[in-house]
């Protein structure tokens, strides 16, 4: 059964110095409640450390591991330079009315043995699904 894998850092740690790492195989916890990453797990970043990722480190040793990367994304509605008074506060209305949209149903990826997969500052992770991890060794890092 696919569970949520949650590894939380120490809230005392300043929001950018914050990160975690999950590994198979580890002699260390890849879960608070000690369970073993299996295929369909979600690690769920955002709890884990108390933000999304700016950066993902994905290292495959051997195997081939297959994720879905669910961003965190807030949409704002078009600006246009008239639509700023200085008399008004229309700009702030327009930041105010920004829409958070988590996405859930991206394409899966495949990292392949020996390859590493690094994403920095491209997209604001949540989450990390992980499809396959049966026979894979892997470490992921995200900051």
């Amino acid at each position: 059964m696919p569970s949520t894998i949650t590894k939380r850092v120490d809230r005392a740690v300043p929001r950018h110095l914050r990160h975690q790492t999950w590994k198979i195989p580890t002699d260390d916890p890849n879960n608070d409640d000690g369970t073993a990453i299996t295929n369909g797990d979600i690690i769920d970043v955002e709890a884990s450390l108390g933000k999304t990722a700016d950066t993902v480190l994905i290292e495959v040793d051997t195997g081939d591991l297959k994720i879905t990367l669910n961003p965190l994304v807030t949409i704002y509605p078009p600006y246009h330079k008239n639509h700023f008074f200085p008399e008004s506060n229309l700009f702030y209305d327009l930041l105010a009315s920004g829409v958070t949209v988590s996405g859930t149903n991206g394409d899966p990826m495949t990292v392949n043995a020996g390859e590493v997969l690094e994403l920095d500052h491209s997209i604001p992770v949540k989450q990390i699904e992980l499809s396959t991890v049966t026979g894979v060794t892997f470490s992921i890092t995200v900051m």
